[in-house]
């Protein structure tokens, strides 16, 4: 199943934006097998961050100069975040960028399998939680819903994920919408 993922990333086209004014993210979409079981991984982010608190998210954020591109970003924050060594990452591709409206990001999402068990070192100061969700469990129909919201003169689509008491939405819920309606649905993965 990585495999066929993998294949299916790598003749996808990615779309590109112009990053004029938006500040460059990547985070990482973390598959791990369990129980012979495709799993997402999540972080719920501490309240000590400067944003998104509390919410849930990929692990991820900002480049820095240190960052040679967008997937050394993803990697260098993985490890800060959940102690996530590069070399353990097998990036299987990318989706497209995803333009913050509130926070004026442009987040660029990699695709990576990791091994599990795996021991992630989490970082207190910026990491609540970690939370891993079966895929299966994101297309039951009381797992998602679409609300309209008004934002800045502008009627948007924001997609929300529930699972158990966890709420996934924002750029993350875009994000996995994006995954499972292009890679995994269509695939019948």
């Amino acid at each position: 199943m990585i495999n066929k993922i993998k294949n299916i990333l790598s003749i996808r086209k990615s779309k590109s934006y112009v990053q004029n004014e938006l500040v460059p993210a990547a985070v990482i979409i973390p598959l791990l097998y369990i129980n012979n079981e495709l799993n997402i991984l999540f972080t719920k982010r501490s309240q000590y961050v400067q944003h998104h608190k509390g919410e849930i998210s990929f692990p991820g954020g900002t480049r820095d100069d240190t960052d040679n591109s967008l997937l050394d970003c993803a990697l260098r924050e993985c490890r800060e975040e959940i102690g996530l060594d590069p070399s353990d990452v097998h990036i299987l591709g990318q989706l497209d960028p995803f333009k913050t409206i509130a926070t004026h990001f442009i987040v660029t999402p990699f695709v990576g399998h990791i091994p599990y068990p795996y021991s992630f070192t989490v970082s207190q100061f910026e990491i609540e939680e970690l939370i891993i969700i079966p895929v299966n469990t994101l297309f039951h129909k009381e797992s998602h819903q679409i609300r309209k919201v008004n934002l800045k003169g502008n009627e948007i689509a924001i997609n929300y994920f529930y699972y158990k008491d966890y709420v996934i939405w924002g750029a993350t819920g875009f994000i996995l919408r994006q995954f499972l309606d292009e890679i995994i649905i269509p695939n019948n993965i």
